[in-house]
């Protein structure tokens, strides 16, 4: 961190709102949206009663993700969020030295005007904008705005994502 104080580094990094992250792909596997459910201690039959065919075989084609399932894809390792290590200063060097200092935050997730996330849904696409940046207590904050969308085109979830950066790492 250079001499400059929090509110002039705050200013001077409001160059990165609008940065696009890259996209991150995520398979949807009925399997995997019971198992998410089943983890946080779910047991609504919506997200975990997975009935079976007239042979026998396990059928999740009713099952529906649980709404904190985003975070499966959102904040996955190598998803939109790890794109942020290319913010490039003007004279080229990263704005984040360090990823092992990110610290994932938080995270709101917003299902007006999309689709639930059901075994229909065969990919998820997640791509994001840098939506603010600020510094505050020493940490370079960053809140991504991401969209997720169905490989049909049709829209799963908006989420806001903040991440911290710890000093030494920006």
């Amino acid at each position: 961190m250079s001499g400059e104080n929090e509110e002039e580094l705050t200013k001077k990094f409001q160059r990165f709102v609008g940065f696009k992250t890259g996209k991150s792909i995520h398979r949807i596997k009925g399997k995997n949206l019971v198992e998410f459910a089943q983890a946080i201690g779910c047991t609504d039959p919506k997200y975990v009663r997975v009935e079976k065919t007239p042979d026998g075989k396990e059928d999740y084609s009713k099952i529906v993700a649980h709404p904190a399932y985003p975070a499966a894809f959102t904040v996955q390792t190598g998803g939109a969020l790890y794109s942020l290590d290319s913010l490039k200063h003007e004279d080229g060097t990263p704005l984040i030295k360090n990823m092992g200092k990110l610290l994932h935050t938080g995270q709101q997730y917003d299902y007006t005007g999309c689709v639930p996330i059901t075994t229909k849904i065969n990919k998820i696409y997640t791509e994001g904008t840098v939506s603010k940046i600020w510094v505050k207590g020493g940490l370079l904050w960053i809140e991504i705005t991401l969209e997720s969308r169905a490989d049909t085109g049709e829209l799963v979830c908006k989420t806001i994502c903040t991440v911290g950066i710890r000093p030494g790492g920006w």
